[in-house]
């Protein structure tokens, strides 16, 4: 039996998140994997985000504080040599950080690591801890689009970085009924409507489409799924901008195919 482990910052809703609980559904009968998150606790976690319930058994909390924490190097040591990884798949560079020197000191066969965004490097400060975490660590780099390992290959020189895209469950994700859908979310069925998902924080931009939805015409109307530390402005910008009838907040959605 073989162990492969990803290590995220934290499991609160999100595209990162939920790739890695896809994830565990794809291993084989010869493959056992786990999720560790850096911050938070299972059951504030599963508060929030009860489809990590049926998870427990696969994953770890470490509940980390704000700010550098050093005991954190020694937790996932000791949670390696429990779960004896042959690999590592870290995602953003907090996890890439601990768990790739961690990972090295322990010995871990191998270590991929993806970058999901770009836009942290532009910190001075972010970008050196990238550098030190990839010297050490030394992990095959990967890249979810172009775009990210363009910005990716300014900063970070003399390393291979692969890109693979994001995947789509086909089987999962097909065409359904409109109407009903509209139905289950409350939205207009006589409207056309421009559909967003995503974490309500200022890198995701929603502020910069509910200004777009101004200048379109009354019958276009905007469905938000997500939440996030905006939502209370975005609503008030929506309020502001007297378009709060043609935008639908929809809080956090589970049911992302029927959206």
């Amino acid at each position: 039996m073989t162990t492969i482990v990803q290590i995220v910052q934290h499991l609160k809703p999100g595209g990162i998140e939920t790739m890695a609980l896809d994830l565990l559904s794809f291993g084989s009968k010869t493959e056992t994997c786990y999720i560790i998150s850096l911050e938070g606790t299972f059951e504030n976690s599963a508060r929030l985000w009860p489809r990590l319930v049926p998870f427990k058994n696969k994953i770890f909390f470490l509940d980390k504080k704000p700010g550098f924490q050093p005991s954190l190097f020694k937790d996932l040591f000791k949670l390696f040599q429990s779960l004896d990884p042959i690999a590592i798949h870290t995602h953003h560079i907090g996890p890439l950080l601990y768990a790739g020197i961690s990972g090295r000191a322990f010995g871990i066969p191998s270590h991929v690591h993806t970058e999901h965004d770009a836009w942290y490097l532009d910190d001075k400060k972010q970008r050196k801890l990238q550098k030190y975490a990839l010297n050490i660590a030394n992990p095959t780099l990967v890249a979810d689009s172009q775009s990210v390992a363009h910005v990716l290959g300014n900063h970070v020189k003399n390393r291979s970085i692969t890109v693979i895209r994001n995947g789509i469950n086909t089987e999962h994700f097909v065409p359904g009924n409109k109407k009903h859908s509209r139905f289950l979310m409350n939205l207009p069925i006589d409207k056309k409507i421009i559909g967003c998902s995503g974490r309500m924080e200022i890198v995701k931009g929603q502020r910069f489409l509910l200004d777009a939805i101004r200048l379109l015409s009354d019958d276009i109307h905007l469905a938000i799924a997500g939440s996030g530390s905006q939502e209370i402005s975005l609503k008030q910008q929506a309020k502001s901008l007297k378009i709060e009838k043609r935008v639908h907040f929809l809080g956090h959605l589970d049911n992302m195919n029927s959206f």
